[in-house]
């Protein structure tokens, strides 16, 4: 993970220094998408606050992908508030640190889709159902 982390370091870096074609004024930014974490344990994360912290200054935005809680092997709802909202409460915990101040720089990952689960023989097999802006 620390080679992933000094890459993304080094590619926030480049884009902040490259103009878009639009502006000299305006830089290139770098949004990070980030998986929501997934037990309790922290060290067990794949994206743990600590590199929050560490990523913070090199990226513009982290996108925290708080969609498929569920799936075929355990049916049942895509994103549970309760879920969200404790992926949100461990990513701003990092201890003696001042996470919370990076709060403005998360962005919900929100699914505009469900899931079908129907089980069959023991077998789950599972349909996807894709919301449509005109069906909102």
């Amino acid at each position: 993970m620390l080679q992933a982390l000094q890459f993304v370091k080094h590619l926030g870096k480049t884009l902040h220094l490259t103009s878009s074609n639009l502006s000299t004024h305006h830089h290139l930014k770098l949004i990070y998408v980030v998986p929501a974490p997934r037990m309790k344990e922290l060290n067990n994360q794949e994206f743990r606050p600590e590199d929050l912290l560490q990523l913070a200054d090199s990226v513009d935005g982290f996108s925290l992908m708080t969609y498929d809680f569920s799936g075929p092997q355990n049916p049942g709802p895509s994103a549970p508030l309760s879920w969200i909202q404790y992926s949100l409460k461990t990513l701003l915990a990092a201890k003696g640190s001042a996470s919370h101040g990076h709060s403005h720089m998360i962005f919900l990952g929100i699914n505009f889709y469900g899931n079908d689960f129907l089980l069959s023989k023991g077998i789950c097999v599972f349909l996807i159902f894709h919301i449509l802006g005109a069906e909102m």
